[in-house]
């Protein structure tokens, strides 16, 4: 059982690193104006001392109306640097595991598909 994680994520198109205790939660959102209306997106990261668990939620409107996407994914702290590589960057991304992934499509389901 570790007491603190650390890993890194992109936020605002720069690698930023993530310090989390356990039993901590943070938070992180960003988004705005588009050109077709609007897109935020709301990350938020839990450690229980084993693992990283990060969900995730956006909700848009775009031409096509609203639409909101939803998952959770899960790394063990041994896998925090075992992830993906950014080219020219030198580091190691976690390796997340999905375990949930939906979304919904507001038009759509009123139409009934």
């Amino acid at each position: 059982m570790r007491k603190t994680a650390r890993f890194w994520t992109m936020a605002n198109g720069s690698a930023v690193r993530i310090k989390i205790r356990k039993d901590q939660e943070l938070s992180y959102s960003h988004g705005g104006q588009t050109d077709e209306g609007f897109s935020y997106t709301g990350l938020c990261w839990q450690f229980d001392g084993e693992e990283v668990t990060i969900s995730v939620v956006t909700n848009a409107y775009d031409c096509d109306g609203p639409i909101s996407h939803f998952s959770t994914s899960r790394c063990p702290v041994a896998d925090l640097t075992a992830g993906y590589n950014d080219p020219g960057d030198d580091i190691l991304y976690p390796k997340w595991r999905q375990v949930s992934s939906s979304q919904r499509d507001y038009n759509a389901e009123a139409a009934g598909y």
